[in-house]
């Protein structure tokens, strides 16, 4: 999905996905030197899905589901688990979302959150940071306002991390996490 700034920019992106061609766009893009149904206008590609993709696409989405309801399941053993005056519960007691991760952030009256990525390090656990937390912060959103204004936002950006929950993660291993980050 693509949102823009206006209707020029939506018909570039339209033109874009189907090989640059003018098929279907209005008038001002046509070429008279050119057949309408095959008139190129820019350099495209075909970002469409082919039959065999759209139908591996289908089958995906059973699987999908219960692996949404098995991540709900998994956020919500971590997050009991997880002292809540040492961490943000970020479900806010309910999680209702599959998550694609867990995110974890210190509380901000927390004495230190060094020994978060320390002990994800210790324990083999690939981590990275919650590079969203404040977008204001990103060259591309500065423009819509200041950081400042969101301190909530700021300290997930300056100290949250977030571990990835595939397919493999396990009861066990979430409650195992969450005792070593309550340590």
């Amino acid at each position: 999905m693509i949102f823009c700034g206006d209707v020029g920019e939506a018909d570039w992106y339209r033109m874009m996905r189907n090989h640059g061609l003018t098929r279907g766009m209005p008038e001002q893009y046509r070429n008279k030197d050119a057949h309408p149904a095959f008139d190129f206008y820019l350099l495209g590609k075909n970002s469409r899905s082919s039959d065999l993709q759209a139908y591996m696409g289908s089958l995906a989405f059973k699987r999908a589901i219960k692996f949404g309801e098995r991540r709900i399941e998994l956020a919500r053993e971590f997050y009991s688990a997880l002292d809540k005056t040492r961490y943000v519960d970020v479900t806010m007691g309910n999680c209702t979302n599959p998550m694609m991760a867990l995110p974890i952030v210190p509380s901000p009256t927390a004495r230190s959150d060094d020994h978060i990525a320390l002990t994800l390090d210790r324990l083999g656990i690939e981590h990275r940071p919650i590079v969203g937390g404040n977008l204001l912060r990103h060259t591309a959103f500065k423009k819509y306002g200041s950081p400042k204004l969101y301190p909530r936002a700021q300290h997930i950006h300056d100290h949250g991390l977030y571990v990835g929950l595939h397919e493999m993660v396990t009861n066990d291993m979430v409650i195992e996490l969450a005792e070593e980050l309550n340590k």
